[in-house]
């Protein structure tokens, strides 16, 4: 769900469903698909990560569902900040597992770069110039390092663009 302002936001009633509909494909592999999909209490747009069963085991036994359970204690610690997910539901089905959060939107700074070309180091369109997103970058990362959450996958495909 998203406020005036385009930012995601998480509603008490979208957090108390449990309750989907997979729209759309957005990333296959072997631990699992990311997908996104529909809340159908709410109609709010979401985002689920898939994570198989016995998939993708490291050297000390945790496999894509542990990896997944500790995405969900991560999302839960960093709640409220801006610029994060929402979680909204940890859901089983079979032997698989699904990571429900707000859908925050489809463009990524991979894609964007790509597409649009490099950002500005100034001018017009303060939205597309880099002393713009460098600073909302660091005031997500300052807020995560707050609570003590160090991101280790920072790359261009991973942030995001509402």
């Amino acid at each position: 769900m998203r406020d005036r302002l385009g930012q995601c936001v998480c509603s008490a009633s979208s957090a108390a469903s449990t309750y989907f509909r997979i729209t759309a494909g957005v990333a296959r592999s072997p631990r699992g698909d990311v997908l996104r999909g529909v809340d159908t209490v709410t109609g709010a747009r979401v985002v689920a990560i898939q994570a198989r069963a016995y998939m993708v085991e490291d050297a000390r036994g945790i496999d894509a569902l542990g990896r997944l359970r500790h995405e969900h204690r991560v999302l839960g610690a960093l709640d409220g900040i801006e610029g994060v997910p929402c979680l909204i539901d940890h859901v089983r089905h079979g032997e698989d597992e699904y990571l429900v959060m707000t859908d925050c939107g489809t463009a990524d700074l991979r894609r964007d770069v790509s597409q649009r070309g490099p950002y500005a180091a100034r001018g017009r369109g303060a939205a597309r110039q880099v002393s713009f997103l460098a600073g909302q970058l660091t005031g997500i990362l300052d807020a995560l390092h707050a609570r003590a959450v160090v991101v280790a996958a920072l790359k261009p495909h991973n942030v995001v663009l509402g």
